[in-house]
């Protein structure tokens, strides 16, 4: 039996290291960034640290892009042949990291994060997310995203293959430059209550508590936005007055309220230029009344 040797590209194994790299220096940057208010130095070194290194999931994704494209097989193959990849892993870790979890925080430390509700680390909680794992994105399996994104890539790859194969190269150019702009918030914030800036997961339950309370409160959008404003990574626009330069850059950043001593406190590091940088002069907008 003559069996198929696997073809190497060496440029795509040693970007493979360099990724490696990246994300294991990305996650020791992670401790530094979870201080926030407790300790904003350490806070901002660790933004700054973690967000020079940001590069490492896009070079995943470009080589997932090298090494798939152009697609070769059909769909149903192409799919059958990653679901088994998948989901057994996804399966299994969002099992066990509610669990340890639940063992290492109870049992075998404490924390100070002001990330972690303890209260959402109960036996009876733990439980609860682990039947609910697919409908419920939490604390614990943030070190999944990854997975969630890989099967959002895998949907999307047939879809892109297809349109790869009859698309000129000004088309790719174009899509290419237009991708980007999802990255800055500012040149679309007039049409938009809010943004998440940073990494979701961090504090969608926190956004999603204060939703559901301020429904039962009977809250108008304006003081559920003034609410969310006060969690870490969302930006709501109409709380801030920002002035731009001739040339489109930002010259001031300043909240209409004067309580509202900072104006973002960024969930997780990101790339810090993209928020402040807007490529094209965004129209002024009002406060909220």
């Amino acid at each position: 039996m003559e069996l198929k040797r696997k073809e190497t590209i060496g440029w795509i194994d040693l970007l493979r290291v360099i990724a490696c790299f990246l994300v294991v220096f990305a996650h020791c940057c992670d401790p530094f960034v979870a201080r926030f208010d407790t300790d904003r130095s350490t806070f901002l070194q660790g933004c700054a640290a973690g967000s020079a290194v940001r590069s490492c999931v896009p070079l995943f994704v470009m080589m997932t892009g090298v090494l798939l494209f152009p697609l070769r097989s059909s769909m149903n193959e192409f799919y059958r042949k990653r679901i088994g990849r998948i989901v057994p892993p996804l399966i299994f870790w969002s099992v066990m990291l509610p669990v340890l979890y639940f063992v290492y925080l109870n049992y075998i430390a404490t924390t100070d994060n002001p990330t972690i509700d303890m209260s959402t680390f109960t036996w009876q909680m733990t439980v609860t997310k682990i039947c609910t794992f697919i409908f419920n994105f939490n604390y614990d399996t943030t070190p999944l995203w990854y997975l969630y994104m890989l099967i959002g890539l895998y949907f999307v790859i047939p879809v892109f293959g297809a349109w790869l194969d009859r698309a000129s190269q000004k088309d790719v150019k174009l899509f290419l430059r237009i991708c980007p702009c999802s990255y800055n918030p500012e040149p679309i914030a007039v049409f938009f209550d809010m943004f998440y800036i940073g990494e979701g997961e961090v504090s969608y339950r926190k956004l999603l508590d204060v939703y559901k309370e301020s429904r039962k409160n009977g809250d108008s959008r304006q003081e559920f936005l003034r609410k969310a404003a006060g969690i870490p990574g969302i930006y709501v626009p109409s709380l801030y007055e920002v002035t731009y330069e001739e040339d489109g850059t930002i010259r001031s950043f300043l909240p209409f309220s004067s309580g509202m001593t900072r104006p973002i406190a960024l969930a997780a590091p990101v790339v810090l230029g993209t928020m402040f940088c807007a490529p094209a002069r965004a129209r002024r907008r009002s406060p909220l009344r």
